[in-house]
């Protein structure tokens, strides 16, 4: 449901015409930290079990969170009032509470599966990141 979704934001965001401003580059640097995130999640991801090094080691989901970073980046660099940039920000609104339940029930069956291991997890690393 989560890729649904994604994909639901790419498409309204080509109806999104580009800045030419300053917002334009705050949010391609927004983007290319998002990217960065979420590349090195899917990368530890690779390992086999309970993945608690490498970006786990400072947020829970730092693929949600990387995913937020590259679209409040494509919502910044297209800001304006057009129909499309109202939409965008419309959807990057409503994916903030939709990540936060997805990361809930992903939590609760991690809990179940791995047990006191993933607890002890749950209690030294943040669930989105630690300053």
């Amino acid at each position: 449901v989560t890729f649904l979704w994604l994909f639901g934001g790419l498409a309204i965001s080509l109806f999104v015409p580009l800045n030419s401003d300053i917002l334009f580059y705050i949010g391609l640097v927004f983007y290319i930290v998002g990217m960065i995130i979420v590349a090195s999640s899917l990368i530890a991801l690779g390992e086999p079990g309970l993945v608690r090094g490498s970006v786990y080691r400072y947020s829970r989901n730092p693929n949600y969170v990387g995913m937020v970073f590259v679209i409040f980046g494509l919502m910044l660099m297209g800001w304006s009032t057009s129909l499309g940039s109202i939409l965008f920000t419309i959807y990057f609104l409503l994916t903030i509470p939709y990540f936060h339940w997805t990361i809930l029930t992903e939590e609760k069956y991690l809990s179940e599966k791995y047990g006191k291991s993933y607890r002890d997890y749950l209690r030294r690393t943040a669930r989105y990141f630690r300053v």
